[in-house]
């Protein structure tokens, strides 16, 4: 995922126009494409009522990574998938933020694309002075990254709890259903035939991957983390069939619980964009070497992987229920 989000490509924003000259919904979409934006267009105007037309382009190092970060921190925006609401003044702060956040980033991501891919070597480093600073910062940011993430599972369990069988809260949140699908689970396999799953671990494949040494775990935080398994203990078992057309009408508790969540992932945009510059920042200083002494491991190595056409024939499971699934939405009221 990682090096795919530090790949050079066109971060773009989309506006809307009518044909007929009539007003359009300010709607724009932030999106990322190796293509030309002309051809994105073309895929994505089949159906639209509105003519969709470029409104900016910038062809950045790490393109994907910045339309993340800008995902994230405009969450409250958010119309429909890469669609946002945003006013002429907020469409040029969005603009803006991409164009210094990937200025301030660009060489640092070129400088980690390359050693993403160089195969590390078996030496240990040992911590310098800034790493030792780095790994301090690393820390406090894994830190508050798991402590947020439990506060937006308790909260999306809150409000799942109040959707009970409902088809949910407009706004706030919808409950589709959704007809079962084919789906094989490599861990389900290993668990359950160890042996034969190592039959299947024929592929080859380059693997890089850092992990951060002394980093908090959810069960560090234990206010948090019971608060959470007390939420989530809440949410009714729902059968597809228990589902209701009805739904629930907002309050102002369920507006208050849509608003923290909203919140919360606006800060866990900011926590995440701070701990991956941090970590890019252990990647450089590591170089080919495996990783820092006490601070980082960054093993980068050919290693083997699942080949699910091993033995000519996949393993499968089909479930024969129907799957719901709970999704929030932001509220435009």
């Amino acid at each position: 995922m990682m090096a795919r989000q530090l790949q050079k490509g066109v971060l773009y924003f989309l506006a809307l126009e009518d044909p007929a000259g009539g007003a359009v919904p300010p709607f724009y979409k932030i999106g990322v494409t190796t293509d030309t934006v002309d051809k994105r267009i073309r895929q994505l105007q089949t159906g639209n009522p509105f003519r969709i037309v470029p409104h900016r382009t910038l062809v950045l190092e790490g393109a994907e990574f910045v339309e993340r970060h800008l995902h994230r921190l405009y969450s409250a925006n958010r119309r429909m998938l890469e669609w946002f609401t945003l006013s002429p003044d907020e469409l040029e702060e969005v603009i803006e933020e991409a164009e210094g956040f990937a200025e301030g980033v660009s060489d640092l991501i070129v400088e980690v694309r390359e050693l993403d891919t160089t195969p590390s070597t078996r030496a240990m480093m040992s911590p310098t002075p800034e790493a030792i600073q780095l790994h301090g910062e690393a820390v406090r940011l894994e830190g508050m990254k798991t402590q947020n993430a439990l506060r937006i599972k308790t909260v999306k369990s809150r409000i799942l709890a109040t959707v009970g069988t409902k088809r949910g809260i407009p706004g706030i949140v919808t409950v589709s259903i959704y007809k079962p699908v084919t789906s094989f689970k490599k861990a389900q396999l290993k668990k359950a035939d160890p042996v034969l799953y190592e039959q299947y671990m024929t592929n080859t494949k380059f693997k890089q991957a850092m992990t951060i040494l002394g980093k908090p775990k959810p069960s560090d935080f234990t206010r948090l983390f019971d608060e959470h398994k007390q939420a989530a203990a809440t949410i009714p078992k729902t059968a597809p069939d228990d589902v209701e057309d009805e739904k629930l009408d907002r309050t102002d508790d369920t507006i208050d619980l849509h608003d923290d969540y909203v919140r919360l992932l606006e800060k866990d945009a900011t926590i995440d964009r701070d701990l991956v510059l941090v970590k890019m920042r252990l990647k450089s200083i590591c170089g080919d070497s495996i990783g820092i002494d006490g601070v980082c491991t960054y093993l980068r190595e050919d290693r083997k992987v699942f080949d699910c056409c091993a033995n000519q024939k996949t393993p499968s499971r089909t479930s024969d229920s129907f799957v719901w699934i709970i999704k929030l939405t932001v509220s435009f009221d």
